[in-house]
């Protein structure tokens, strides 16, 4: 098995059918879809069976509702591909780009890398916009390397499906993401590159990825935004442990240090968008406890000097 496509699937009938068309057009037999459907409560799951009656690849597993991160690691547990790659449900794949992608995972890459663009909900993929716009390196790179390009670029994008990722490679760094949390993408991203030995990127679109508003993360309601205010903390407190463990030094170690402080900025942006006053007034209650911005002022300080 070539590849394994895990697909987290929660009350995505809307945009289900697009994404199951796409990866039809997908001529390789060597490929397997697996979708989780996470306890929906709409077509979804009916539409993910009628599906895999026609199409013997897809291998469709049901839970209780546990959330995308413990979805995603369900799908990966069961995967038997070489490669796993993580696709959203109301998303759209470009199967022309499979080709040259599978060239270069021939190569044993731990991590195949690509394009994609993003597109305005309901609106023609086509009218998306790339994700990257700087060159990237057309040999393979260390993962560090890599890291540090798009640091440097300000192009680091924490989408698990711009990622194909080598399974025993995920398997060896023992590698899962951290249930119940939003931005569980964060750190999993960032320590799947940090770790890896080897990343090639191929310049095509793989991806089309839509910007729905109906997500959580594009949600303005206060328990939304309060749900992805504490997940900031956790991914703040995850991206310093992963700087020390991996033991990053010199330029690339600055530059973590600097994403570190725009993920925990992303606290006080969201704090802003609170309609509550007093929902507002608890999380810079929970800030000045923590004492969460005294906290990232020299990493501030650090990436200051290496931008100077």
């Amino acid at each position: 098995m070539r590849l394994s496509i895990i697909i987290p699937v929660f009350n995505a009938g809307n945009h289900l059918l697009p994404l199951l068309e796409s990866l039809g057009q997908m001529p390789d037999d060597d490929i397997e879809f697996i979708a989780i459907d996470d306890g929906a409560t709409d077509q979804s799951l009916a539409m993910l069976l009628h599906h895999a009656a026609q199409d013997r690849r897809l291998n469709v597993i049901q839970q209780a509702n546990q959330g995308v991160a413990a979805t995603r690691n369900a799908g990966l547990a069961a995967a038997r591909g070489e490669y796993v790659w993580f696709v959203d449900a109301d998303d759209l794949v470009m199967a022309a780009a499979l080709p040259a992608l599978f060239t270069a995972a021939s190569t044993g890459a731990d991590v195949i890398a690509f394009d994609g663009v993003r597109f305005a909900n309901d609106a023609d993929p086509v009218s998306g916009t790339r994700i990257y716009h700087a060159p990237k390196p057309a040999t393979a790179v260390t993962g560090g390397a890599w890291l540090e390009t798009l640091l440097d670029q300000k192009e680091l994008r924490h989408f698990v499906w711009l990622y194909w990722c080598r399974r025993d490679y995920l398997h060896h760094i023992g590698l899962e993401f951290s249930p119940g949390m939003v931005h569980e993408d964060v750190a999993w991203v960032t320590e799947v590159l940090l770790r890896a030995r080897t990343v090639r990127y191929v310049d095509v679109t793989g991806y089309q990825y839509r910007m729905n508003a109906a997500s959580l993360t594009g949600s303005p309601d206060d328990a939304a935004l309060l749900r992805r205010i504490h997940s900031y903390f956790t991914v703040v407190a995850q991206l310093r442990a992963l700087n020390v463990q991996t033991g990053a030094n010199g330029s690339l170690a600055r530059l973590l240090q600097g994403e570190v402080v725009g993920q925990a900025l992303q606290v006080f942006e969201l704090a802003k968008q609170l309609s509550s006053a007093a929902a507002r007034a608890e999380v810079m209650r929970l800030c000045r406890t923590r004492r969460f911005a005294q906290s990232f002022w020299g990493e501030a300080l650090n990436f200051k000097r290496k931008r100077q």
